[in-house]
């Protein structure tokens, strides 16, 4: 296919997904779409905004969200604070930016980043983040709520050695109460990577972590090779447990986990062609699984790129296979990159999203969002098929 047959294609699958592959479904529509933030390039601007996490306080329309604010350059050791900001119409306006709360001051030689709500099932709240001092130190810290957000608990270090940490909107609680931290680490400056579970059996006052998982060592000559990479972890109903990991193999790498996240299997791919960049992995009000990734085209990925597309993909099967192919922003032609989404779902009928996009290959992200039906994601293309029929 021809680049200008791409860009054709592209348009045609953003406007007319819903009737073209659901002849049967009555087409919804985005409630909201627009960039919340806008990236700022003067010397007191946001840089960056990336890396957030969105709760709901009253399990309603009253909605936390918190965000990275990177300074100039937007790197990963730029300064840093992460931002507070309330939605009590579930998601549609949100806190003006020059109202926003200072929610973790920079406590970090370098910066803190990388915000994780979670809810307990004592209704307190949790919120991991990272503090980066510099390259071989850099992991996993924590605070708590016990009157639904309004006051936090001085934060306190979690255990790691290395560089790494966990990334946004990653943390969970399992059926057995079981906190898990899905994360990573590097102690070798970046030559390789590799993912772990930190888990708490008592609310998060001890933890411990798991032996270490690494992807295989690939041929792409990266610098970071093996890499295993900001993991996502769900329970499945089967009561075993899912990792997606970011590497730079081509594809999306799995692994399981059958005794609550304490050991996990030799990672494998999902069959979910992609570049090595964040994913998100959701279980929808539907009861059906949800992962929002970069999609490109399989003979186009080359290590963490192309990042043109932020797209959805539907697992009715308990992550076996992926249909329901979607783009939520993005085409052929978009010449910068889109990345690090989080989702939030409000009384079971809305999604919440958003996520970092930059109009260049620099880190020059705003903030976008986007409010749609949850049926949104299911009126994608369903006649391409990924997961483990691709593996057979």
């Amino acid at each position: 296919m021809s680049r200008a047959e791409r860009i054709k294609l592209s348009a045609a699958m953003i406007t007319y997904f819903p009737l073209a592959w659901c002849p049967s479904a009555i087409a919804v529509e985005k409630l909201v779409d627009k960039v919340l933030f806008p990236h700022d390039p003067s010397p007191r601007g946001v840089y960056r905004w990336s890396e957030g996490t969105t709760i709901a306080l009253d399990g309603k329309k009253h909605l936390l969200m918190l965000v990275t604010a990177f300074g100039h350059g937007g790197h990963d050791n730029s300064t840093a604070t992460i931002l507070g900001f309330e939605s009590i119409d579930g998601g549609v306006t949100w806190t003006p930016q020059d109202k926003a709360k200072v929610f973790q001051e920079n406590i970090g030689k370098q910066n803190v980043m990388s915000p994780s709500l979670l809810r307990l099932d004592t209704g307190d709240l949790l919120c991991f983040f990272a503090v980066k001092n510099s390259f071989d130190d850099c992991g996993s810290w924590m605070r708590s709520s016990i009157d639904n957000g309004k006051t936090w608990s001085d934060p306190t270090k979690l255990p790691y050695v290395g560089y790494g940490g966990s990334s946004c909107d990653r943390a969970i609680q399992l059926s057995t109460g079981r906190i898990i931290l899905p994360s990573w680490v590097s102690m070798d400056r970046l030559a390789s990577s590799h993912a772990y579970v930190l888990y708490s059996d008592d609310r998060g006052k001890t933890w411990k972590r798991t032996e270490l998982i690494s992807t295989p060592k690939g041929s792409s000559g990266r610098k970071t090779d093996p890499a295993a990479e900001e993991p996502a972890v769900i329970e499945l109903k089967d009561g075993r447990l899912l990792m997606f990991m970011r590497d730079y193999l081509g594809w999306i790498y799995r692994s399981f986990s059958a005794d609550k996240g304490a050991t996990w299997s030799k990672p494998e791919s999902s069959g979910i062609p992609s570049p090595g960049s964040m994913v998100t992995l959701k279980r929808l009000p539907t009861g059906d699984l949800l992962l929002i990734y970069n999609w490109a085209p399989q003979d186009e990925i080359s290590g963490p790129f192309p990042r043109n597309f932020i797209s959805s993909l539907i697992s009715r099967d308990e992550g076996r296979s992926w249909a329901n192919l979607r783009h939520l922003d993005g085409a052929f032609d978009f010449g910068g990159k889109i990345t690090m989404a989080n989702v939030c779902c409000v009384e079971d009928k809305w999604a919440v999203v958003t996520y970092s996009k930059s109009l260049t290959m620099k880190n020059a992200y705003s903030w976008r969002l986007q409010v749609l039906p949850v049926t949104w994601f299911y009126q994608g293309d369903s006649t391409v098929v990924y997961g483990e029929p691709c593996l057979k």
